[in-house]
């Protein structure tokens, strides 16, 4: 309880712009870095680097792609129904997104 009251003392606006600062020139070094190592294609990466999750798919590391079936999807909308709770799906982006949305609406 000490150590959070001590801390209250020094936290404030001033500190985390401070700290929000580091972190965004660390990560820009950072990223600086992979991008001379990887001579500037980040797409090796992601076709060399994974693993496949069967029928063929391959799954990169570090890309969350998820295919859902028509069950997986009504029973995600049947339990925020259950929940009594409103969502709001915006679908933004170009064609492949719009092509998203179509197969959303078709998952009757």
């Amino acid at each position: 309880m000490l150590f959070i009251e001590e801390l209250n003392l020094y936290a404030n606006a001033k500190i985390a712009k401070w700290l929000a600062t580091g972190f965004v020139i660390f990560f820009i070094f950072y990223h600086g870095f992979l991008h001379i190592y990887d001579g500037g294609d980040s797409c090796q990466r992601l076709l060399s680097d994974g693993r496949f999750q069967g029928s063929l798919v391959w799954q990169p590391y570090g890309c969350m792609i998820h295919s859902y079936s028509k069950i997986d999807t009504r029973r995600c909308m049947r339990y925020v129904a259950f929940l009594k709770e409103s969502n709001t799906i915006a679908f933004v982006g170009d064609s492949r997104i719009r092509q998203l949305y179509h197969s959303f609406v078709d998952q009757k």
